[in-house]
């Protein structure tokens, strides 16, 4: 059989498209005499006022019209003077609504104005002495208590006035907590098992609050009725939360005044916080489902908030203590309500008090000097974060914030056995964010014996001025394992420092470490816009700095070709002048100088086991280092067997072989051809040195004169060695 689809009959289609054809013609008819109504009734500008008024005088004035986003003025008054005046637009439906307050038991009159047209009305503020009543009945499992009684009520009255009101009027027993009722006429919560106790419904609806928060009207019927079993019986679901909530919320508020008193002991703020975490422990023990996981898990969310204020106030280890051993319920809260949450937001959440949890853990035990008696909270939370991470699935790194109320230093203790346990868990890497600086810790930041002890971290800014730089930032790592400072990691860590370059050029920041002879040793970092910070990796702790080297020498005026090159190489730490102000850029650069400015640019450091053949390089002499660093690179050879010539001026061939070799353990290749055609004096260059400046040359680090040589013989000047060690950094920077 066929099925219809609007009008038309598919099953047999040419037998109702004559009924089609009349009722659509049917159709137009009313369309155009509904348009005509419509119109007709506009022109006739239809203006509707309603007022409401409550018992406060508070005066609500509702108008309807077919006034459609036309001007509105209102206006109240009496014969004295004016009350209240306001204008505003009507909405798209042609409607209108004004708020506002005026003096009780007195009249009023009223005028609205739509587009000239004008609607009078008028308010009274008398107050209505009729009495309101409200009906109430008390039923336990023994019988009626209280048949349908009518109760007088007063403003603001709840479900609970009404009731003690009633009770006390009959003389009926009762006991009542913070608006819970425990017992009617002797019949107590719990006495026909664990299931039963007092419920409320007003108007037959089963409210999801407690009875103190609700507030009761005129005729309204409040019921109370003993339940045997949450409710079912009488008609309800009963959810122990909900009621569970009341209690919990005024925990939270008399925490937070104990919080806010300036009068309030440590006792005190560590006592208001046990009764939060009793409270739910008490309701939260055996959690079923996903909507009581998540109120638990917002309640543990306004508990940390609480716990993380009290750090601030709590000073005694004794009481630190105790805020650790509430962290660890807190987090256990967490763990059994991840096991309903499906809710990916949700798990975000779980995700985010639990890195809380552990940033607040470990800024309070940085501060206990004895840390007995907290192994067993300890380990519970070390337990609990695996565990969590395991079932959340998240990325396997502890992400850990702390802001500290001192912003100039931040502490974190990680107690004994913490890091080896959670690298051996479910996690790679930590990472911890404060205002100072970010660090992220990879496993085995330490040797295999560090891993196992008492780890702190300090993070302290230091508020110096640094001579020779400009918008300088400095801020210190100290690491101790075992009581004992730390100098050198066993692997390295990342840095980040949030610098706000605003106008300065990026290119032109540099990072050093000041190590404890007061020199500088400049680290390779780079600036990431993103976070506006300062992002270096490093295995060396202690103190970092951060600015621009004010670099500027007088004697390049006349370099104009060269100025730019050395001032950035000198702001970077790589060259220094002969004095602040000259840096001599027409004297000869030694073959020991260029080796050293070469190894520092490139930062290569010294092997422990390095031993080299050069009988004219003194071990006491300060370029012995260099000179062993760049041979043990196999970026030089002697002049001779045995010789070195540390002292001799360096030719613009042997700076080409040199940094060829660099680029050539930099992955770039060396071009077999050795074609030089574009130099003159290409067949004085000596044979060994000829395919290390065809790459340099064409990498373009370094260039012919102007007469078209190459001049492979010619001493190199100080000018000249650093526009070359400029252009190789940029182009190892580049690549």
């Amino acid at each position: 059989m066929g099925q219809f689809k609007g009008y038309e009959y598919t099953g047999r289609p040419n037998l109702y498209r004559g009924k089609i054809a009349g009722v659509i013609f049917v159709k137009k008819i009313i369309l155009i005499t509904l348009l005509i109504l419509s119109l007709t009734t506009q022109s006739l500008g239809r203006i509707r006022v309603d007022v409401e008024v409550d018992d406060r005088a508070d005066v609500r004035v509702i108008i309807e019209s077919n006034y459609e986003r036309e001007p509105i003025a209102i206006e109240v008054y009496d014969d004295d003077r004016i009350y209240y005046i306001n204008q505003d637009m009507t909405y798209r439906d042609g409607s209108s609504e004004f708020s506002f307050r005026l003096e009780k038991n007195k009249e009023y009159d009223g005028k609205i104005n739509i587009d000239g047209k004008k609607k009078k009305f008028s308010i009274s503020t008398e107050e209505d002495l009729q009495e309101k009543i409200v009906y109430v009945y008390i039923k336990g499992y023994e019988g009626v208590i209280l048949s349908k009684t009518q109760v007088e009520i007063e403003e603001d009255d709840t479900v609970i006035d009404v009731l003690e009101r009633v009770l006390e009027d009959k003389g009926i027993e009762y006991k009542i907590k913070n608006g819970y009722v425990k017992s009617i006429d002797g019949q107590a919560e719990f006495d026909i098992g664990a299931k039963s106790g007092w419920m409320f419904s007003i108007n037959d609806e089963f409210p999801e609050i407690g009875a103190v928060n609700v507030e009761v009207d005129d005729e309204d019927y409040i019921k109370w009725l003993y339940t045997k079993n949450l409710g079912e019986d009488v008609g309800a679901i009963y959810n122990e939360l909900l009621y569970a909530e009341e209690e919990i919320e005024k925990a939270l508020e008399k925490a937070q005044r104990i919080l806010e008193s300036s009068k309030s002991s440590e006792e005190e703020i560590i006592k208001s916080i046990a009764e939060i975490v009793e409270i739910l422990d008490d309701n939260f023990l055996d959690i079923e489902r996903e909507s009581d996981a998540k109120i638990l898990i917002d309640y543990v969310g306004e508990t940390l908030r609480i716990v993380e204020k009290s750090t601030d106030k709590i000073e005694s280890h004794k009481y630190e203590k105790k805020i650790i051993g509430t962290l660890d319920t807190l987090l256990k809260f967490l763990l059994e309500s991840s096991d309903f949450i499906k809710d990916e937001e949700m798990k975000g959440e779980i995700k985010k008090d639990t890195s809380r949890i552990v940033s607040i853990s470990l800024g309070v035990m940085a501060e206990i000097e004895d840390m007995e008696d907290l192994d067993k909270d300890i380990e519970g939370i070390i337990e609990s974060i695996d565990k969590l991470m395991n079932k959340l699935e998240q990325e396997k790194k502890l992400y850990i914030e702390r802001l500290s109320k001192d912003k100039d230093e931040i502490k974190f203790k990680f107690p004994q056995g913490f890091l080896r346990n959670i690298f051996d868990g479910n996690i790679d890497k930590i990472e911890i964010k404060t205002q100072i600086a970010s660090l992220h810790i990879g496993a085995h930041i330490f040797d295999n014996a560090g891993m196992d002890k008492e780890v702190l971290i300090q993070l302290k800014k230091v508020n110096e001025p640094v001579s020779g730089l400009q918008d300088s930032r400095v801020f210190t790592l100290d690491i101790m394992v075992d009581g004992k400072e730390v100098y050198d990691l066993h692997k390295p860590i990342e840095i980040s420092i949030p610098y706000d370059t605003q106008e300065k050029k990026i290119e032109d920041l540099d990072i050093f470490l000041l190590k404890s002879d007061g020199t500088r040793e400049r680290i390779v970092g780079g600036y990431d816009k993103s976070i506006q910070s300062v992002e270096f990796v490093t295995s060396q702790i202690g103190k970092y700095i951060i600015g621009t080297l004010q670099k500027e020498f007088l004697d390049l005026n006349n370099h104009t070709w060269a100025k730019d090159a050395v001032e950035t190489m000198a702001q970077k730490g790589i060259v220094n002048g002969r004095t602040d102000t000259e840096f001599d850029p027409n004297a000869r650069i030694t073959r020991a100088e260029f080796t050293a400015l070469i190894t520092r640019m490139l930062e290569y450091h010294m092997s422990s086991d390095v031993t080299i053949p050069f009988e004219d390089v003194d071990k006491n002499s300060w370029y012995y280092n260099p000179i062993a660093i760049a041979y043990d690179r196999g970026l030089i050879s002697g002049k001779a067997e045995g010789i070195f010539d540390p002292q001799g001026n360096i030719s613009r061939e042997e700076i080409a072989s040199i940094v060829a070799k660099v680029l050539v353990n930099k992955s770039f290749n060396i071009e077999e051809d050795k074609n030089l055609d574009f130099f003159k004096d290409r067949d004085d260059i000596a044979l060994w040195a000829k395919s290390s400046v065809e790459l340099v040359a064409k990498k373009g680090v370094i260039t012919g004169m102007e007469d078209g040589n190459f001049a492979p013989k010619k001493k190199a000047n100080r000018a000249e060695a650093i526009v070359i060690l400029y252009r190789l950094y940029n182009l190892l920077k580049n690549e």
